[in-house]
């Protein structure tokens, strides 16, 4: 039987199925289970991570606690609020965002985790934006480091979506200004 090769393609798809497997098990199973699965499967969670596309997760689940028992959520979703921002003495809507470090409770039971968020703990408020009309983000950052912001699905010009060209620095304001001309939607 003459000798076949396996092509690099085929290896990494391979291995990119096993992964892909794994993660469906482990959202099957329970994140805990994952951890010891990938363990018990010789792979280290914490070197080589990032060329698994993992970065700084891979270190962290190396030093996270194995749970012996996965918490239930079963409180509700939270929602976060609608905000229709205000009518400034120019007549444009404005919203003023300020991003903060805070902290949540995510489930009974667990202790409260970090997080950054916009005018909130937990991600930000929902913006109301009516189509066609002229509108200013104010996005403050309260951070001790840069960040940016990124309007996912939004049509926006190019110099107002946001990105590693539009770093907010500590204690800075960005001001974003575009009309919206699109259909409802709901965006990220």
């Amino acid at each position: 039987m003459p000798h076949q090769r396996v092509s690099s393609q085929s290896r990494s798809t391979s291995r990119r199925l096993f992964l892909r497997e794994l993660a469906a098990a482990a959202l099957l199973a329970g994140t805990s289970n994952w951890v010891r699965a990938a363990h018990m499967a010789g792979m280290s969670m914490a070197a080589g991570s990032e060329s698994m596309g993992m970065g700084a997760m891979g270190s962290m689940l190396a030093t996270t606690p194995i749970l012996r028992h996965t918490p239930s959520f079963a409180g509700p979703l939270p929602i976060p609020p609608l905000y229709a921002g205000n009518r400034a003495a120019d007549g444009v809507r404005e919203y003023r965002l300020a991003i903060a470090a805070g902290q949540a409770q995510l489930s009974a039971g667990l202790a409260p985790t970090p997080t950054w968020g916009y005018r909130g703990a937990i991600l930000g408020p929902s913006l109301r934006i009516p189509r066609g009309e002229p509108i200013r983000i104010l996005v403050h950052n309260g951070l001790d480091q840069s960040t940016t912001t990124h309007w996912h699905g939004a049509h926006v010009p190019g110099d107002m979506d946001g990105g590693p060209q539009s770093l907010i620095a500590p204690g800075r304001t960005w001001h974003y200004h575009y009309t919206i001309d699109q259909p409802e939607a709901t965006l990220w």
